[in-house]
């Protein structure tokens, strides 16, 4: 058995979902909406959260032995679909929880706090019936279930649905706590030492809060300059540090390139000479071929000549004439390839050894 407050039961984000109209009149403020609800909600019907609205759609539903718990609320009179089934008269709630547990058809009760009676009612009970401020009454709505047997799963969700709407209901307290806690400090000095004694206490409390929160925030800028100034004096000296390197590595790189355009031009003049040599030994070498064909053709004009002769003296007749003409014959070749290579091989050599205007020559 759980008796359940209502003001702990209230789902804020859930009603002003529920109602759009509240929402757009009251907003999102969760005491404001608490506040509309114990207002106007309660008497309206409005649902207090999502468990009890689903427990109003079931199609058969049964009751429960827990409660939710409306203090100085009973329920309207005049009410059609709403039955009293019957009354009793104890000072222990603990006693009505009881009987209406034992009566099936008990829909909920209300206990009127003056002469201890309680009332039970069958039917239509909140919210399908409204309820009326009253504070000399306190109403007990009976929760709803299915009429099916319940297993672990099924209370297992209950329950965490249950911590999970505390939970929510604990964080909005202390999320409002002091604001509450000021409310009251406010009240309690007003009342006891007059407005202008608050205005004067309250003068004086946020003077000494602006007071501490001038040194927090001149302690943390000075912290601030502090470590602004570290990292300036340690970025100058990186940087003095890293321009020395950059220095040395520069003045490096121009070392290097110096050594490395001396290498370039020697290696460049280098392959001028040679490109020169090479020009001059092709001249050269053109010349004497030019110069050995132009005696060939000679010679072989000379030896077509000595040949027409050979044959009219009739020189032929003997073999050491007809020799003589096969090695005149081969003469020229023997002279090229033989004489004329090893002339040439001769001539370069001392032909390089002269020096040259190469700039005339070219």
């Amino acid at each position: 058995m759980v008796v359940k407050n209502y003001t702990n039961e209230f789902d804020p984000n859930y009603y002003m979902n529920k109602y759009p109209d509240v929402k757009k009149a009251y907003g999102t403020n969760s005491c404001d909406l608490f506040t509309h609800f114990e207002n106007y909600g309660i008497k309206e019907g409005r649902f207090l959260n999502y468990e009890v609205e689903k427990q109003n759609e079931l199609e058969n539903p049964t009751f429960s032995q827990n409660y939710i718990q409306f203090g100085d609320f009973r329920l309207s009179n005049n009410v059609s679909g709403r039955t009293k089934i019957s009354q009793t008269k104890t000072k222990n709630v603990d006693n009505c929880i009881q009987e209406c547990n034992d009566l099936d058809d008990c829909a909920g009760f209300t206990r009127n706090k003056k002469d201890n009676k309680c009332h039970f009612y069958s039917g239509s009970v909140y919210p399908d019936s409204t309820l009326e401020y009253n504070t000399k009454r306190t109403t007990y709505i009976r929760e709803k279930i299915n009429n099916t047997v319940c297993d672990a799963e099924c209370q297992k969700e209950k329950k965490l649905k249950t911590l999970e709407e505390k939970y929510q209901r604990s964080l909005y307290s202390y999320k409002n706590a002091p604001d509450k806690l000021k409310n009251a400090k406010k009240n309690y000095i007003v009342y006891k030492e007059g407005d202008v004694y608050y205005q004067e206490l309250y003068e004086k409390e946020l003077t000494k809060k602006i007071d501490g929160t001038v040194q927090k925030l001149f302690q943390e800028n000075k912290t601030k300059v502090n470590n602004m100034t570290k990292s300036i004096n340690d970025f100058k000296q990186k940087y003095s540090l890293y321009k020395n390197h950059l220095n040395n590595y520069l003045g490096d790189i121009d070392k290097n390139n110096k050594v490395f355009e001396k290498k370039l031009y020697d290696s460049t003049n280098e392959k001028e000479l040679d490109a020169r040599k090479s020009y001059y030994e092709n001249k050269e070498t053109e010349h004497i071929r030019w110069y050995s064909k132009f005696f060939t053709v000679i010679y072989y004009m000379f030896f077509i000549i000595y040949l027409a002769l050979f044959i009219m003296n009739g020189s032929f007749t003997k073999p050491i004439n007809i020799l003589l003409i096969a090695v005149l014959l081969c003469l020229p070749y023997i002279w090229y390839y033989i004489f004329v290579k090893y002339l040439i091989i001769i001539f370069n050599f001392f032909y390089s050894k002269l020096p040259k205007d190469v700039y005339f020559d070219i």
